[in-house]
């Protein structure tokens, strides 16, 4: 019994591997090189995203294969919205991203 328990358990877990991929990556500031933290890392048309950590890295889980185009805010920099990123199965897509600083201004 404890066999057949164990492959079933071995068989689900196979089918459910290589069903997505993920994306990861590093935000630093373009003129310093330091790590961003706290950046909005989100996926348009879905509802996956992250932001970065201390080190300015982020990772998105469980992406469905296919393309897709990613905005990065942060507040005092200007958006980074790069197109095309192609998700494959069981594969991180790796992206660094650098960012630069934007002025804000006010009407009075």
């Amino acid at each position: 019994m404890k066999k057949l328990l164990l492959f079933f358990s071995f068989l689900f877990l196979t089918i459910q591997a290589g069903t997505v991929g993920k994306i990861a990556g590093q935000v630093s500031d373009k003129l310093t090189g330091e790590a961003l933290i706290g950046v909005n890392v989100l996926v348009q048309g879905t509802d996956f995203g992250a932001a970065t950590d201390v080190d300015g890295t982020f990772i998105i889980l469980n992406l469905p294969p296919g393309t897709y185009e990613l905005v990065f805010h942060y507040i005092g920099y200007q958006d980074v919205i790069i197109k095309d990123v192609r998700i494959s199965i069981d594969f991180t897509t790796r992206l660094d991203v650098q960012m630069g600083e934007s002025t804000m201004e006010m009407d009075l």
